[in-house]
């Protein structure tokens, strides 16, 4: 009885550890999709503001 218990609750506690590694991974990997986002639109905004510098002292 108890064998059989503990064998289900050791299940039950690798499961939860494989689901909090999942979740944690697809947390790191959208935080890292969002701060790409964002190095990218900065980046761009940059640029942009560059480039209507460059034509302000050209005009």
């Amino acid at each position: 009885m108890f064998n059989k218990f503990s064998i289900f609750h050791w299940s039950l506690f690798t499961g939860h550890c494989l689901l909090v590694t999942v979740y944690w991974s697809l947390v790191t990997v959208y935080w890292s999709l969002v701060t790409g986002h964002w190095s990218l639109v900065t980046g761009h905004w940059s640029l942009v503001t560059e480039s209507l510098l460059i034509s302000l002292q050209i005009a």
